[in-house]
């Protein structure tokens, strides 16, 4: 599954669309931050400084719901790790999955 990204059309950037392609499916957040993503010189870790809202997260619910029915296991991995913000993306997002609306 491609990971969740900024997108800037055909631009160096793969979308998110989700499509199983082994028993195991794998989500990747890194962020949508547009404003470092390709920016030349950026510590690296500025790149994924983004920390994504509840209604971000909840895009991702029924994917993440209709693969993981067909996969042997579902993972998701934050990777906008600056600020702390995989943490408190992981953490929301578990709790989104286990006390659905």
């Amino acid at each position: 599954i491609p990971a969740d990204e900024p997108q800037y059309g055909n631009l160096a950037t793969v979308p998110f669309i989700p499509h199983l392609t082994t028993d195991i499916a794998y989500f990747r957040f890194h962020g949508r931050n547009r404003e470092n993503w390709l920016k030349k010189g950026v510590e690296t870790s500025l790149r994924y400084a983004y920390l994504y809202s509840d209604k971000e997260l909840k895009e991702f619910l029924s994917p993440m719901n209709n693969i993981s029915k067909r996969a042997k296991v579902t993972c998701a991995m934050f990777n906008n790790c600056h600020g702390g913000f995989a943490m408190r993306n992981a953490l929301r997002l578990k709790e989104m999955i286990s006390h659905p609306d």
